[in-house]
């Protein structure tokens, strides 16, 4: 991993061998490294005796998202004794939202071969509700009921869409919401249960979604009431 910050003006790697299982020599304008702070999403990887850096010993470099480099004097406050040739830390990939594979695989001579696989599970329906619900609403779910999962269009197509009640503070819903970088402007009404209902009857709530999960509520709203309030 660390030979990619081989471009960097005043940074220096060398490998001790081919496939860079036997360490290597990582150096930062003159300083070498025993003086470089090594992090890891800023836990330290140095020796805590000596300070020295074990690159064969590190993570793979497909779960790695970034690597910062900072040539000067680290901080106070870096979690590292001796940095003062400077910091390099790697930053781990995020994970996806959405469920994935991912698998590739390394040849070469005198029998080298690697092989990595990764499987994204991706989010839960729960997590998906409660982080739009801040996202959408400025609203933190505090409990969550599992309502439906339902094909959008049987025989048409395969998605489905899970519905829930949740509970929130209201109060904090009303204004524009939304995440800008996806050209989100979402203004949220709060209306009371009668009102929700009177909108529904009059046909004004044309959204499947929200007229089954309405008309949910209206056969459920006693035991949800029973659950919220004890």
């Amino acid at each position: 991993m660390l030979d990619t910050i081989n471009q960097i003006p005043g940074v220096s790697f060398q490998n001790n061998d081919a496939y860079g299982s036997a360490g290597g020599t990582l150096n930062v304008r003159g300083f070498d490294s025993s003086r470089i702070s090594l992090t890891f999403d800023g836990i330290p990887l140095n020796d805590s005796g000596n300070y020295a850096i074990y690159s064969n010993q590190q993570i793979d470099p497909e779960l790695i998202e970034q690597v910062n480099v900072n040539l000067g004097t680290t901080d106070v406050d870096s979690p590292t004794a001796s940095a003062v040739g400077g910091t390099v830390n790697l930053r781990t990939k995020t994970p996806s939202h959405d469920m994935g594979v991912l698998a590739s695989g390394s040849i070469g001579e005198f029998d080298f071969w690697r092989v990595f696989g990764m499987i994204e599970t991706g989010e839960t329906a729960e997590a998906v509700v409660k982080r739009e619900s801040i996202e959408e609403s400025g609203c933190i779910v505090t409990d969550l009921i599992p309502l439906y999962d339902f094909l959008v269009s049987p025989g048409g197509t395969t998605e489905r869409i899970a519905l829930f009640c949740g509970r929130v503070d209201a109060a904090a819903a009303n204004g524009i919401h939304g995440a800008s970088e996806e050209g989100e402007d979402i203004k949220v009404h709060v209306v009371t249960f009668d009102t929700a209902m009177a909108l529904l009857k009059s046909q004004k709530i044309t959204a499947a979604s929200a007229i089954i999960a309405l008309q949910w509520l209206a056969l459920n709203r006693d035991e949800v009431r029973a659950r919220w309030t004890t």
